[in-house]
């Protein structure tokens, strides 16, 4: 690992990478802040919930599934390289691959691919660009992290893709069951374990997609606008950051973040099953749309 981490400094052209996005792109500050918002958990929630709800629910059902399995992978490299973030950042974890860029690539690196779209392909490919840049603007990572995570995203997304399309639940069974050992069998490393926790966040995704796959029909119909579906849709984040501040405050124990990810997923997934909820959101609309 010392080997490791001593070619990786002597690779490191940290200023030349960071002038080069100063002065050579169109990247400042505040574009950086708004392209790193888009791997985080409030930005993947809303697209999440917004695409689960549209005629193209299989491509963000399957692309939310492979992003929180590569999460545990990513987090296994992490572990098994040991290279740690730059040390002016103050952060006691590691760098190699990185793991925004590698969530932020398997999501939107998916889209691009299951829609086959010029267009939809050329803005996934420009939010991934500034997003790996921006990485590098903050000094987060470094052009080895980044490209790593993109390499490692770009060749298992069409080994994901043809296996959902063949057999989406046998394809996500094993991909819990790959998730569970990796879990297990993760290597401890000099961080402390808060760092690495949230794999068992990721598992309780990865469940509760195969829990509501299970649910649910072929043909989906929908029983409520679109609309209001993904506001249903969206109250699952209470569950998320609830269960987030339970673990934090209350009960730190792992199976507390697994549930908040089994529960998230299970109400996104299924919110057009909850009828009362529904008509209850339809009648508080209703006045709403006189007013305006």
């Amino acid at each position: 690992n010392i080997k490791i981490i001593k070619l990786f400094s002597l690779l490191r052209p940290h200023d030349k990478i960071k002038n080069y996005i100063l002065y050579n792109t169109m990247l400042d500050y505040f574009a950086a802040n708004i392209f790193l918002q888009l791997t985080n958990a409030p930005a993947i929630m809303l697209i999440v919930c917004l695409g689960i709800h549209s005629k193209h629910r299989d491509v963000f059902v399957h692309a939310f599934s492979f992003m929180a399995f590569n999460m545990i992978l990513g987090r296994m490299l992490k572990m098994a390289f040991q290279i740690p973030l730059p040390s002016s950042l103050g952060i006691d974890d590691y760098a190699f691959p990185s793991g925004h860029m590698l969530s932020a690539a398997t999501l939107y690196g998916y889209i691009a691919f299951a829609y086959g779209h010029r267009h939809i392909q050329t803005a996934c490919m420009i939010i991934l660009s500034n997003i790996g840049l921006a990485l590098m603007y903050f000094n987060y990572h470094n052009l080895y992290d980044v490209s790593a995570a993109l390499c490692i995203a770009f060749t298992l997304i069409p080994l994901y893709y043809y296996a959902a399309q063949k057999h989406f639940i046998r394809t996500l069974t094993i991909l819990i069951l790959l998730g569970i050992s990796m879990v297990l069998l993760m290597p401890h490393g000099q961080i402390s374990y808060t760092k690495v926790q949230h794999i068992w966040l990721n598992l309780g995704l990865l469940i509760g997609i195969y829990h509501a796959q299970s649910l649910l029909p072929h043909n989906i119909k929908a029983t409520s606008p679109y609309p209001l579906l993904v506001i249903h849709s969206l109250f699952g984040g209470i569950w998320y950051y609830v269960g987030l501040q339970i673990h934090s405050s209350i009960l730190p124990h792992p199976c507390i973040l697994t549930l908040t990810g089994y529960a998230f997923t299970l109400w996104v997934s299924t919110s057009h099953k909850r009828t009362t909820i529904n008509q209850l959101l339809q009648q508080i609309q209703r006045p709403i749309t006189l007013l305006l």
